[in-house]
């Protein structure tokens, strides 16, 4: 499913909570409760973290404001990481929404394009929130990060996949900062966040950045046509798809998440 797809859903969803009642809403919710493809889990921070952070999003209640359509927000019984129920399912959407636009253009807000209605607002916040944590934790307990920032590596689809995860982790982590979630010291953990990511990544990031580039480029100049100035393009992906399968060495590397 594509950025559109998701953009389109929750535009549909959206119309349909303006023209619903509080009992029409709460049947729609009952009724994607009772379909386990739209559950799914949360947690994702803690359980790649461990001791390492003190957030668990699994522990965090969302209380009801009273508005007539704010109902019960449903957690499956017997499992603790598990969500489902409307306000979860157009969170998930909008973060799948971000996530694209993050990985795949040049947006500077992707979290921002579509906001959440009053309704879905605080399961958005608290989704971006678990996978900012979980992308930070991924990207710097992964030992092939680093090295695939080193010169003498040639761009390739793992490079490509680095870049897109890098991105996502700074935007994901920059929209975290403003969330009022779990108050003031929420706030200060992110941001403590940023400035490590900062250090870590941020000469990382600018070499995998400018081997993109350079790739873009030839692979534009092979083709007569100019490029070197949008970074992830499909001209982009293509060329390095086609260098890995002229050699090969497809086999074992990640396109993309």
């Amino acid at each position: 499913m594509g950025s559109f797809e998701y953009w389109n859903s929750l535009r549909q969803l959206e119309q349909l909570l303006k023209i619903s009642n509080s009992k029409e809403i709460e049947f729609y919710d009952e009724l994607i409760s009772t379909r386990p493809e739209f559950s799914f889990h949360i947690g994702l921070a803690k359980a790649i973290a461990g001791d390492e952070i003190d957030f668990d999003a699994t522990k965090i209640v969302l209380t009801d404001s009273g508005k007539a359509t704010d109902i019960p927000r449903r957690k499956p019984q017997g499992n603790q990481s598990l969500r489902t129920g409307l306000a979860w399912l157009m969170a998930l959407a909008r973060v799948e929404l971000g996530s694209s636009l993050a990985a795949y253009t040049d947006s500077e807000s992707p979290f921002d394009t579509l906001k959440p209605t009053a309704f879905d607002r605080r399961q958005f916040e608290l989704l971006v929130y678990d996978d900012a944590l979980f992308h930070w934790f991924t990207l710097t307990k992964d030992r092939d990060f680093q090295a695939v920032s080193k010169k003498r590596k040639k761009a390739n689809l793992l490079t490509l996949d680095y870049w897109r995860r890098l991105k996502l982790t700074r935007d994901m982590l920059a929209f975290a900062s403003q969330s009022q979630l779990n108050g003031q010291r929420s706030q200060e953990f992110i941001a403590d966040l940023q400035k490590k990511l900062k250090r870590k990544a941020e000469n990382i990031y600018t070499n995998i950045t400018i081997k993109m580039m350079e790739l873009e480029a030839r692979a534009a100049q092979k083709n007569g046509l100019s490029g070197g100035n949008v970074i992830n393009t499909p001209l982009c992906a293509a060329a390095m798809l086609e260098d890995a399968i002229s050699k090969g060495d497809l086999a074992g590397q990640s396109i993309g998440r």
